[in-house]
């Protein structure tokens, strides 16, 4: 089932169980609808990727400076350049730190929008079980995107937070070690 903007409605496990894969299917979805809908699309594959990572820190890391400016322009140090050049380089930086600082709100309303996007396209049911956490409320006012895509896998897999991780690990061994093939079957089925 697809929503308005032709993207799944993702679903708890025990609504899904035909399908064991469709929060992948649903991520590469939303990750296409982004790339194609929002501005700076490219800002945010940090948080579409798992593992979801905050994307700002990569952002961050792109801040312009007046020193790489000058050493892009060829120059060894700020001593090195001319009077008239240091004010283009001055001017140019300063124009560079515009930019950076529309990307930077670009990002920020990017992940706002984001986190109502993969909102909406939550069945009801799993929107109470991700609104059960104990943290939900913080994080909702937050809109913590990575939070949300962690709890939306986990509940999606069939995973709750009530549950044992090492004793689910352990079922899944076992339950993977001990299939066996029927009498009847053929190696081809």
């Amino acid at each position: 089932m697809k929503n308005g903007n032709g993207l799944p409605v993702l679903k708890t496990k025990s609504e899904a169980s035909q399908n064991p894969e469709q929060f992948a299917l649903f991520l590469e979805a939303v990750a296409t609808h982004v790339g194609t809908t929002f501005q700076e699309a490219a800002d945010l594959d940090p948080i579409l990727t798992d593992p979801f990572k905050d994307p700002m820190p990569p952002l961050l890391k792109a801040i312009p400076s007046k020193k790489n400016i000058i050493l892009e322009f060829g120059y060894e140090s700020e001593n090195d350049v001319e009077e008239g050049m240091l004010e283009s380089i001055t001017t140019f930086f300063k124009e560079n730190m515009k930019i950076f600082s529309q990307r930077q709100r670009t990002m920020r309303n990017n992940i706002n929008k984001l986190y109502e996007l993969l909102w909406g396209q939550c069945s009801d049911a799993l929107k109470a079980e991700v609104k059960g956490h104990r943290d939900y409320p913080g994080r909702k006012e937050e809109r913590d995107t990575v939070w949300l895509l962690q709890e939306l896998k986990k509940a999606t897999s069939g995973l709750s937070r009530h549950v044992n991780v090492y004793v689910s690990m352990f079922n899944l061994l076992r339950k993977f070690y001990s299939t066996r093939m029927k009498d009847n079957a053929s190696l081809e089925s």
